[in-house]
């Protein structure tokens, strides 16, 4: 997994994954669900799939955090 929203994730792979397919993310205990909306080819890192979480599977770091995780804050003026 390389990036992860509310309703959305981002996951790096070594095989194209169509438009449209149903996939299912295990994440410790929990599962996202969603759909592929786009799929695009690294040359040398793979295929970075765009999957857009269904409504009742939202993700939030209170239930699963990846180790490389990182945040940031807007800085005032």
């Amino acid at each position: 997994m390389e990036e992860i929203g509310e309703s959305s994730a981002l996951v790096l792979t070594d095989n194209k994954v169509g438009l449209g397919t149903k996939v299912v993310i295990r994440c410790k205990t929990r599962e996202l669900k969603g759909v592929v909306e786009s799929c695009t080819r690294d040359e040398g890192l793979g295929y970075f799939i765009e999957i857009g979480l269904d409504s009742e599977c939202h993700w939030s770091q209170r239930w699963f955090a990846p180790q490389h995780l990182w945040s940031y804050s807007k800085l005032s003026a």
